[in-house]
């Protein structure tokens, strides 16, 4: 209700097991037309098949996710309106995130990102934040979800549909999927600022939060080497017809290396700064 772009419709999925509460219940006093929510007829709990199925009620012209846990800054939309407006071909928008746990950065240390990343002071709510960026679209970064656009996410809900939306079968990993698809398929946008965050719980497991990705670890790494081999040739294929080098290829072996040097990397995005 905060945010500074007005025109938008807010669809929420209450997929709670617990049929004796609602997520309307929490909502109670927000009366706002734009508000929607819908239930599940069963707990499905794959997050895949859960975004896929509230994205295919949603109105409107873009389609901006949103975890349960997380917040968008109120200038979220707004930006996305302008990237949109200076940008009126690409498909997808993305931008850099605040990681909190407790409140302070979740920091991934000096090599994060696949050796791509930074840290850099961004105005958050007006509140100055030290902040772990989010690489450009690259021969590297598309190759691994620590390196893949984080959130905020925005796809055009016709390029959306077109390229299948999430993996109904993912329970976890559907964003890699879904980011590699899109990277295939159409143009991404970067909006240089934070426009999410993301909460990571509380101090457990050595800092890095509380949340069910911490707890579901071991499955993310395992399905994201399926990926990655599920999609190397392809985006392999989709660089070359960009007339962009893969500096991460390994021609002998037909695969990429994720610890290539990263020398020669060339952006894929276009970028928004205001």
């Amino acid at each position: 209700l905060r945010q500074t772009y007005h025109n938008w419709n807010w669809w929420v999925l209450d997929d709670s097991s617990d049929d004796n509460t609602s997520v309307r219940d929490t909502l109670t006093g927000f009366n706002d037309f734009r508000i929607n929510i819908i239930k599940n007829v069963s707990f499905h709990g794959s997050i895949g098949y859960n975004k896929h199925m509230i994205a295919s009620v949603c109105d409107g012209d873009f389609l901006v996710e949103i975890d349960h846990d997380d917040e968008l800054t109120d200038n979220c939309l707004e930006k996305i309106w302008k990237a949109w407006k200076k940008y009126p071909d690409a498909d997808f928008f993305y931008s850099h995130t605040f990681e909190e746990v407790d409140g302070h950065l979740l920091d991934y240390g000096d090599y994060f990102a696949l050796g791509l990343g930074t840290h850099e002071t961004f105005n958050i709510n007006g509140v100055p934040q030290m902040v772990c960026t989010t690489p450009d679209v690259n021969a590297l970064s598309t190759r691994h979800i620590v390196a893949l656009p984080n959130h905020v996410r925005c796809w055009r809900k016709d390029f959306y549909h077109k390229i299948g939306g999430h993996n109904t079968e993912l329970s976890v990993l559907d964003d890699m999927d879904i980011l590699i698809r899109t990277f295939l398929n159409g143009k991404m946008c970067k909006i240089n600022d934070v426009l999410y965050i993301q909460h990571e719980g509380t101090q457990k497991n050595g800092g890095r939060g509380s949340t069910t990705q911490t707890y579901r670890m071991g499955e993310i790494w395992r399905v994201g080497v399926i990926l990655k081999h599920r999609y190397d040739k392809e985006i392999h294929q989709r660089l070359i017809d960009l007339g962009v080098e893969d500096v991460c290829w390994k021609e002998d072996e037909e695969r990429s290396d994720l610890y290539c040097n990263p020398q020669g990397l060339v952006s894929l995005n276009y970028t928004y700064d205001e």
